[in-house]
């Protein structure tokens, strides 16, 4: 069982941080930027309910708000994440309800990188600006290059990533909470447990798929596993009819997925969900797909419980429910995002966490919350306790030298028909299929 972190401890009796004065951000339209402030007015409490606070009282600011944003693509034709998104809105919302930071309200803006390298860039641009006075970027899906460079030069940190951007593993801006892409590494662990012995994969051709290959890879030459090849597709593409018969051609017994999930679909419907065992992390399909695909045999790796994880052994897990149905039931802006048909562990779970990382580190900084002050007590951070994942210090060596991955725990799964179902309740180490993988 996981140790609950004391989140609902008085506040009060934290020191007062001073904050530097904030400015309205506006919209950027070169980013297609959303400002979407949550928490703190009555109107918000009355339609979500109360939390911690006990009460439907909206708590009384004091100073300055304090401003983060969080990156996400959404409406796009490719990878989208209104569940990640819904998730920090969800958790500000709930953090704002208690009291915000130090007495301060947290106010969230939202940018859209739209799954392309301008957007992306123009929302790192828009996060640094010290115009905005942004001091810190809480949940982020980007797969794209360049955008870590800007934040690293500011001082921007970047907490609860899902650490899919081919820079993303080194930039020391990045405090991911998970494996991120080495959570592939894990994957053919769990094709094995259930009796694979030939490994695929069906990959983008981006860079950040690029390298899950690396990483599936590695994992299963650690476990002597064989590789059966690798089918590469552009993110375009519609007819995954190819595709399927190419990796059965491949004599694979399991083929691990680095696609979106609508791509993911369509090559398990091509495929027959009952004619191989398929395998991608917990953001890579939903339970309500899941449903759909009559006999799916599954064998995946989850960096976070299920959302119908024991909330015995994870008593996060009942808050991160509570808060997201809060939202689900206010009028907020983007509250139906929240609706648990839409939740997923990897997205929604993380984006959640990002918030509760922010709410315990940002209190410990001395004078002015900046985004430099924050990374500062990021990077002497060594006991970060978020109940969904083990421990996280970031003043350890990382899983990996020169990454930034500090967490490589993760759960094998099955599919049993109606929800995803953990072999086993000990988790594996991602470092571990690493450290022995030949060189």
């Amino acid at each position: 069982m996981r140790t609950r972190p004391k989140r609902f401890a008085a506040i009060g009796a934290l020191a007062v941080i001073a904050v530097a004065a904030a400015g309205c951000g506006g919209d950027d339209k070169s980013s297609t930027s959303a400002a979407a402030t949550t928490g703190g007015s009555a109107t918000t409490v009355a339609n979500g309910g109360s939390v911690a606070n006990g009460g439907s009282t909206p708590p009384s600011f004091t100073g300055a708000p304090i401003k983060v944003i969080t990156i996400w693509p959404t409406g796009t034709t490719e990878a989208n994440f209104p569940e990640g998104l819904a998730a920090v809105r969800a958790g500000v919302r709930a953090l704002n309800l208690r009291g915000g930071i130090s007495g301060h309200e947290v106010k969230l803006d939202y940018c859209n990188e739209n799954n392309n390298a301008a957007d992306a860039q123009a929302c790192a641009q828009k996060a640094t600006d010290p115009a905005n006075k942004y001091v810190a970027v809480l949940g982020m899906f980007s797969r794209q290059t360049g955008n870590m460079a800007i934040f690293e030069k500011a001082s921007m940190p970047v907490i609860g990533s899902l650490g899919v951007g081919p820079d993303e593993s080194t930039a020391k801006a990045n405090f991911l909470l998970t494996a991120g892409l080495a959570n592939f590494a894990v994957l053919p662990a769990s094709c094995q447990k259930q009796g694979a012995k030939r490994i695929g994969m069906v990959r983008f051709n981006v860079d950040a798929s690029k390298i899950t290959e690396q990483f599936a890879q590695a994992g299963a030459k650690s476990l002597g596993l064989e590789w059966a090849g690798t089918v590469v597709v552009e993110p375009t593409n519609a007819d995954y009819g190819p595709v399927a018969a190419q990796i059965k051609d491949e004599k694979a017994d399991c083929v691990i997925m680095s696609l979106t999930e609508q791509a993911t679909v369509a090559f398990i419907q091509a495929a027959g969900p009952d004619q191989l065992l398929f395998s991608h992390t917990d953001a890579g399909l939903s339970a309500a797909n899941a449903k759909k695909l009559t006999g799916l045999k599954w064998a995946g790796a989850a960096q976070l419980p299920p959302l119908d994880a024991s909330t015995t052994d994870f008593p996060e897990l009942a808050v991160f429910t509570k808060e997201m149905d809060a939202f689900y039931a206010s009028s907020d802006e983007g509250h139906a995002d929240a609706s648990p048909a839409l939740r997923k562990p990897g997205s929604s779970e993380l984006g959640w966490l990002a918030v509760q990382a922010f709410e315990q580190v940002a209190p410990k900084v001395t004078g002015d919350l900046t985004a430099a002050a924050m990374t500062a007590q990021l990077n002497k951070t060594n006991d970060l306790e978020l109940g969904l994942v083990p421990k996280i210090d970031f003043t350890a060596p990382p899983l990996v030298p020169t990454t930034r991955f500090f967490n490589g725990s993760a759960y094998l799964l099955t599919w049993d028909g109606s929800k995803f179902v953990v072999t086993d309740p000990k988790p594996v180490n991602a470092a571990q299929f690493l450290t022995k993988a030949p060189s």
